[in-house]
């Protein structure tokens, strides 16, 4: 067979040779698909990876801007918007701010800090206090919770009694900030509890914001950035800053922590990212056509792990580097700064962490839990010394849980007296991230004005108590003199010259009282005491007697009264018709004051509102000489006078004015002073009342007269001789049986001899005062008891709630008005 075969080898033509296995065309065919294929498969491969290394590096690129652009905002952000709190205890310690006090504190907050726009008061949500007041001026008066565009997020930070972040914003009086607003809230006696003040506010310029994140970034050409969450509402808030492109190109993104907000913020490379489809098409098709042509993939397979190896080595040292410059920047970060892993063990931080824990710094190191860091704290008296291993294990158990808590803001005490706010999130990898910012100096000034706080209110409970003492003082004399000359200006006796001396003294008398109470008044209308009463009221009695003062003071003067009532005057009304009478009759006793000659007048128009509400406008204008311009600032003030000289033309106290103008606040009006028509002055009052009062709402009209008396047996407690000479004086010729005692044993004593309709109690007694008279006597005689009125010269807010809730039926003030003395002792046998 092998000689056969060589045989016929050896027979073939010339030239031609036997083909090799690999030489068959099939076979041949196939390894060089298979070849080919390959190559392909390889060389496919091989740009699959150099795209996701590409795209890996310009992640990494992305991620590192990103980085140091939060860091620097979180840092440039949060120490600016904390200074607004050392504004909060301003209202805290006197709820009437005072202006130069607002403006020095604003001032040395702020600083030379050139960022900050403005610091801002607003009580009740009204901007009433701005620094620096020229380029602020224009936003006093702006009602934040009224405003759509400011509402939200100051409903948030009273929600949370946080500060909260808003903006950027157009602000009224121009430009464009960052709003961090902080809620005060304010002890309320009247609740018992707390009430919600207004807001302290700071305002960052936006663009400096906006410079910083650009500086931040570094190359403009590198990366495009966008931040949103307006109003701290994150990614759910509406874009601030950047193009709109940038959060729909799949962007790296991460959290801006703020207080009491957070911003996204988003980053893409400025010439967009990679993509697959089109990466490298050209020399990708170069090379596969390359590959099936010259069938080098061989060397293709064997160079690619090479070039895979050099582009991992590069994607290293990019990342390395990146996390360098994200080293660097966390160092230059001002506050103290630290990382722990999902693990809770420190990652890094920078070396002012190392310097606000002096006492724990040989532990800190990379790697020590966060427990261990507490703990080491705890035993060198990082954080003060403990009182026993109880109170040590109770400080790292809550020192624990603070830390623990992903999203939170606390306040951590250090031993040296220093006081931290510790600022801290979770990160995505499940690590902690958190900042330590030093607010010592904030706590000291917050510590400062509750002191002065403190003081304010010790000044203003001894001027109360000085106030009821003079009032207590000026009343009980007053009572005497104005009850006498009461009785005897009623009195058929006295001859026509002599009743008219009377009247003169009775109303000089009760012009003095009128000055006791306008004092009174504004003491409790500053210290927050005054109630106005919502009664319904017959808008003719209401403007009667007002207009009866007005004729009767013009008549005397030889001047001209004009009474015009407008359309649409109701009948009736709901409110405090007091008040608005007292109010009526000082415009008009001013008006009549200042006019020498000429006409005097009086307006009233009404408007009903939407809200079906009813607003008045009480029109004084005068022929006087008017208000000259140097003394309009000083209308309202309490005690100022157009006339300080100790000889004045016209006498006065300059209390009526601002108590009125007080009033009118109160009662949602106001008082405005201008030139009137006539040519003297005008004074408008405003209010909005309630309308539509019913008939059987009225109280009886102040012109029902009692008919007839009757037979009453009434007694009367009181140590003063005078004070009982006036009760006598007064209810002479009525037909009531009257008895007297000096004091409360007596009242005793008596009450048990002899049946009475009604005690006319004194509060201050020698020996037993009528509070306790009161009670040994409803003690005694139980459901036998008569009617116990209060008869005293204390009339301070609070006054009579507190002695009727002692006992008393009733509440009389001295001096005595004859009619509320009769009606009372009507009332007792009803």
């Amino acid at each position: 067979m092998t000689e056969d075969s060589s045989q016929a080898s050896a027979n073939l033509p010339a030239g031609v040779k036997r083909r090799r296995w690999w030489q068959q065309w099939t076979v041949a065919a196939l390894l060089a698909v298979l070849f080919g294929g390959g190559n392909l498969v390889a060389l496919n491969a091989y740009y699959d990876e150099d795209f996701r290394a590409n795209h890996l590096a310009q992640q990494q690129a992305v991620l590192q801007q990103l980085s140091i652009v939060r860091a620097q905002l979180e840092s440039y952000l949060n120490g600016d918007l904390y200074q607004v709190k050392g504004l909060i205890g301003l209202p805290m310690a006197n709820q009437e701010i005072d202006e130069q006090l607002f403006s020095r504190i604003a001032s040395e907050l702020a600083g030379d800090d050139l960022r900050i726009k403005s610091l801002q008061l607003a009580p009740d949500g009204i901007v009433t206090h701005v620094w620096p007041y020229e380029q602020n001026k224009g936003a006093i008066g702006h009602d934040l919770l009224a405003d759509p565009q400011r509402r939200l997020a100051a409903s948030r930070a009273i929600e949370t009694r946080q500060l909260w972040v808003a903006g950027p914003v157009n602000l009224i009086q121009g430009g464009t900030a960052i709003i961090g607003r902080y809620p005060i809230f304010v002890d309320d006696p009247l609740r018992g509890g707390e009430r919600f003040w207004g807001f302290a506010t700071v305002l960052i310029d936006w663009n400096s914001v906006v410079l910083r994140a650009q500086q931040a970034a570094g190359d403009a050409s590198a990366i495009e950035i966008a931040i949103r969450g307006k109003d701290g509402l994150g990614a759910q808030g509406e874009q601030l800053y950047g193009k709109s492109e940038v959060f729909a190109d799949s962007p790296i993104t991460m959290d801006v922590v703020l207080p009491g907000g957070v911003w996204q913020l988003a980053g893409v490379p400025a010439r967009g990212w990679i993509t697959a489809a089109g990466y490298k098409a050209g020399p990708r098709m170069f090379a596969f056509a390359l590959a099936i042509l010259l069938a080098g993939g061989l060397y293709a397979l064997l160079r690619l792990p090479v070039r895979l190896r050099r582009m991992v080595e590069e994607a290293t040292d990019s990342l390395r580097q990146s996390e360098n410059r994200l080293v660097d920047a966390i160092e230059a970060i001002p506050d103290a700064f630290a990382i722990f892993d999902a693990s809770d063990r420190l990652v890094l931080c920078n070396a002012n962490f190392r310097r606000v824990y002096q006492r724990t710094e040989p532990a800190i190191q990379p790697g020590t839990t966060a427990r261990r860091l507490i703990e080491y704290g705890i035993e060198h008296g990082q954080y003060g010394d403990g009182d026993g291993d109880q109170a040590l294990s109770e400080l790292l158990k809550t020192k624990l849980e603070l830390h623990g808590k992903a999203e939170s803001h606390y306040e951590e005490h250090l031993s040296d007296g220093r006081v931290l706010r510790v600022i801290q999130r979770r990160m995505r990898d499940g690590g902690l991230a958190g900042i330590r910012v030093d607010i010592s100096d904030l706590k000291n000034k917050e510590r400062e004005l509750t002191d002065a706080k403190r003081q304010a209110d010790a000044s203003n409970e001894a001027k109360n108590t000085f106030l009821a003492t003079v009032s207590h003082e000026l009343r009980t004399p007053l009572n005497v003199v104005i009850g006498v000359l009461t009785a005897l200006q009623s009195s058929d006796t006295l001859e026509a010259l002599e009743r008219e001396r009377v009247t003169v003294a009775n109303r000089s008398g009760k012009h003095l009282l009128a000055l006791v109470n306008e004092i009174l008044d504004l003491s409790r209308v500053e210290s927050g005491k005054l109630e106005l009463q919502r009664c319904a009221f017959d808008f003719a009695e209401l403007i009667k007697p007002v207009l009866d003062f007005a004729r009767t003071g013009c008549e005397q003067k030889g001047l001209t009264f004009v009474y015009d009532e407008g359309v649409g005057v109701p009948v009736h009304c709901r409110g405090d018709s007091v008040r608005v009478r007292q109010v009526l009759f000082n415009l008009l006793s001013n008006a009549i004051k200042f006019t020498p000659s000429g006409t005097v007048q009086l307006a009233v128009e009404a408007r009903t509102q939407a809200d079906g509400r009813l607003a008045l406008w009480f029109c004084v204008d005068d022929t006087g000489p008017g208000v000259a311009e140097n003394m309009k600032p000083l209308l309202y003030k309490a005690f100022a006078q157009g006339d300080a000289s100790l000889v004045r033309q016209h006498g006065g106290a300059g209390l009526g004015l601002a108590l009125s103008k007080r009033l009118a606040l109160m009662m949602g009006g106001d008082i405005e002073a201008a030139d009137s028509p006539l040519g003297g002055a005008r004074f408008t009052l405003s209010l909005v009342l309630e309308s539509g009062a019913s008939e059987r709402d009225l109280p009886a009209s102040g012109s029902q007269r009692i008919a007839t008396l009757s037979p009453r047996r009434v007694l009367t407690v009181d140590d003063s001789p005078t004070n009982q000479l006036v009760i006598d004086c007064l209810l002479d010729g009525t037909g009531y049986e009257l008895h007297y005692v000096d004091g409360g044993e007596q009242a005793i004593e008596r009450v048990q001899e002899q049946d009475f309709d009604l005690i006319l109690m004194d509060i201050s007694m020698p020996g037993m005062d009528g509070v306790e008279a009161t009670r040994r006597i409803r003690q005694l005689l139980g459901e036998a008891c008569p009617v116990v009125v209060a008869v005293t010269a204390h009339s301070m807010a609070g006054d009579r709630e507190r002695y009727l809730a002692t006992g008393m039926d009733g509440f009389i003030t001295k001096p005595i008005d004859k009619q509320e003395l009769i009606r009372t002792i009507e009332a007792a046998g009803r």
